[in-house]
């Protein structure tokens, strides 16, 4: 599980910071092209070192987006 939040707007990008469950304040971002509609992994958390946690949001970023045209604001990933 993770928790995820905006952090803010780069010109055509949305910079969302996530947090893993249970890694205290290692935190990492995912940021989502408006201009391409899409996530990629924009620094990964340290102990995401093979960015599961971070494709797990750009998963619920994509699934968000294409159900409601709308990005979220903050949320939770769950996958267990």
């Amino acid at each position: 599980m993770l928790r995820f939040w905006l952090d803010g707007t780069d010109g055509d990008q949305i910079v969302y910071v996530y947090l893993p469950e249970g890694k205290g304040t290692d935190t990492g971002t995912v940021i989502w092209d408006t201009n391409e509609n899409d996530a990629r992994v924009g620094k990964k958390a340290e102990r995401d070192s093979f960015t599961w946690y971070a494709r797990h949001l750009m998963t619920r970023l994509r699934d968000e987006f294409a159900e409601n045209g709308a990005l979220p604001e903050s949320g939770m990933v769950a996958w267990y």
